[in-house]
């Protein structure tokens, strides 16, 4: 009985210890003792948290007073592992705790010869025994710039700081930019301007220049100098000048553009001469009917008369028509096309009477140059047209049957120079499989030694729909130094078509017109959607030693047309139509026969060498 008494005793003895050690006593102690980080390697630190009355505590032959409810840290010489007991004076009660053998380590950064400064702090235990500390390499104060050619090191655990050395770096001047621009955007020069280290600069804007013949001026609102310190990164400006008017020596062309008022729809380009110091009065038309037969009213408020001096810089004037419900009959397009390569199989065109609606239906397949075609699914059978609709050509689209069906396709972007009517740029550019392509166009752009400005009248983004039948891009510059072209402008005439069900304005021709030769008409060049040089009747023009190279395939016209007739029939699934999968061919049907005949055959054979095998059994 007392060997048990014994062995409980030492048992309980041994938990009240183990719970001292951790920072508790045995039953409810009345404060606590807890390890901390160290502010030196040479002591460790604790804090006392007094849960009771105030009292004193004792702690290896030293005393602290702690208030009720408060906290008191306290150091304990030894920068080795210990374990320290306190005791509350008034009670007795008494905790042990395990130090955290852990310090603050400071960093410190040298600048040059001043004397070191704080720029952080860490910690290292003894269990790491050391840790890798890292500062930045490049450091600026001021204008100075300073570097650390070591800016890693190990700090171990009884190091009470780190120091960096940073040495100044030898600064090269900051060298700035001055871009000078006109008015439209265009460079017309630059220059530069330094600054030295640790210093600053006051660059004057020339209030004029001259390039190229022609006088600028210091636009509006611009600063007349620039001012900039060392510190400051700024490494360009931009000015803009406003050029003058000058006084032409030969007669130049303006133009008069006639634009529907609620799409912004070219309708008629006209273009008038200016004589050398002389003036024009263009008469604006009341009314006006396009090729479609559409009939429009010049807006109100817009110009009757329009006055233009020679010398005057603006060389375009745009008059505003709305569109008056049509009382002439007009014709619509069906064009057939190739979903793959673009090329046009089969056309067809109705005439749409006044308040009428017409029908085409739509065949389900069709012949080309030896291959068949069948009608993409999502298009339905048939397409109407009420009098009146805005879109007087129609894309429908067929799949070769057998062909490979791409998931994208390659579109080519064209820049043309006008003054040598030739190719100065061609890219190709990716159309993925049913989602539009965006062809952005810069306003100047760089050949060799030579820059090229985008001629206005065009537009600087295209869309392009995927399932569009047009493959090229066509997109018109000029020479800088050209200045006989300054004033040309293209102006672009558009149609309205249906593709995969979404009413777009298509770019169907160009027309360049530069200005007049003295005593002279201007000579008006016509480009189609491809930049080719065509003549009126659309035909191409051969130009010796400078033609344009040709595009890739667009669509070209059949030797007859197919009259239309009605169809009925079940959408086949085509793999090239609008978010429709993939469909079969005639070959399948040929293909499941074949297996259906193999698949006989084996069971008659298997049905002759069971009964064979009876046979011989019996």
């Amino acid at each position: 009985m007392k060997k048990r008494i014994k062995a409980l005793v030492l048992v309980l003895s041994m938990m009240i210890a183990c719970l001292g050690v951790s920072g508790i006593t045995a039953g409810a102690a009345s404060f606590s003792v807890a390890p901390q980080i160290s502010d030196s390697p040479d002591a460790q630190k604790f804090v006392i948290t007094n849960g009771g009355a105030d009292d004193n505590f004792i702690f290896e032959g030293q005393s602290v007073f702690v208030a009720g409810g408060q906290s008191q840290a306290i150091t304990v010489a030894g920068s080795g592992r210990m374990t320290i007991g306190v005791s509350r004076e008034s009670t007795g009660e008494k905790v042990f705790v395990n130090s955290l053998n852990e310090h603050f380590v400071t960093i410190y950064s040298q600048y040059g010869d001043s004397a070191p400064t704080v720029s952080g702090t860490t910690s290292v235990s003894l269990d790491e025994g050391q840790k890798r500390v890292s500062v930045d390499e490049m450091v600026s104060s001021g204008s100075d710039v300073y570097r650390c050619a070591n800016n890693s090191a190990f700090v171990s655990y009884g190091n009470a700081s780190v120091t960096f050395q940073y040495a100044k770096v030898q600064q090269d001047p900051r060298t700035v930019t001055v871009y000078f621009i006109d008015e439209n955007g265009y460079s017309i020069g630059n220059d530069q301007f330094q600054i030295a280290p640790n210093g600053s600069a006051v660059y004057n804007v020339p209030a004029s220049m001259t390039v190229n013949g022609k006088n600028y001026n210091l636009a509006s609102g611009q600063p007349a100098s620039i001012s900039q310190d060392y510190s400051n990164t700024t490494a360009s400006y931009t000015v803009i000048y406003q050029g003058e008017a000058q006084k032409p020596s030969s007669p130049y062309t303006i133009s008069v553009r006639y634009e529907d008022a609620d799409t912004g729809r070219l309708l008629t380009n006209n273009t008038v001469t200016v004589p050398v110091g002389g003036a024009v009065n263009y008469e604006v038309a009341a009314s006006y009917v396009t090729s479609d037969y559409s009939e429009y009213q010049r807006a109100a408020g817009q110009p009757s008369v329009i006055t233009h001096t020679s010398g005057e810089s603006t060389r375009s004037y745009t008059v505003l028509f709305t569109k008056v419900a049509g009382q002439n009959p007009y014709t619509i397009n069906i064009r057939c096309i190739d979903s793959v390569t673009g090329t046009l199989l089969e056309s067809a065109s109705q005439t749409v009477e006044v308040n009428a609606t017409v029908s085409y239906s739509l065949k389900s397949s069709l012949s080309y140059k030896g291959n068949e075609y069948l009608l993409a699914s999502g298009q339905g059978t048939e397409i109407r047209h009420s009098f009146g609709g805005s879109q007087r050509t129609y894309y429908v689209y067929y799949n070769q049957v057998g062909a490979e069906i791409p998931s994208e396709y390659g579109v080519t972007v064209r820049y043309i120079d006008i003054t040598s009517n030739s190719t100065i740029h061609t890219e190709t550019m990716t159309a993925a499989g049913g989602q539009n392509l965006t062809i952005g166009v810069p306003t100047s752009y760089q050949s060799g030694s030579e820059e090229y400005v985008l001629l206005s009248g065009q537009s600087d983004s295209v869309s392009h729909n995927f399932y569009s039948p047009r493959r090229t891009y066509a997109f018109y510059f000029r020479n800088v130094n050209d200045t006989a072209n300054e004033n040309a402008q293209v102006n672009e005439v558009v149609e309205v078509v249906e593709i995969a069900g979404e009413q777009v304005e298509q770019v169907v021709t160009n027309v360049v017109t530069p200005p007049a030769e003295e005593g002279g008409e201007p000579e008006t060049v016509i480009y189609n959607e491809n930049g080719e040089q065509i003549n009126e009747n659309g035909e191409p023009v051969n130009i010796p030693d400078e033609s344009v190279p040709a595009g890739p395939t667009v669509p070209e016209t059949t030797e007859e047309e197919t009259e239309p007739e009605t169809v009925q029939i079940e959408d086949e699934t085509v793999p090239m139509a609008p978010a429709v999968p993939s469909a079969g061919t005639p070959a399948g049907l040929i293909v499941g026969i074949s297996l259906g005949v193999l698949a006989l055959v084996a069971a008659i054979a298997a049905f002759i060498i069971v009964k064979k095998k009876k046979k011989e059994e019996a």
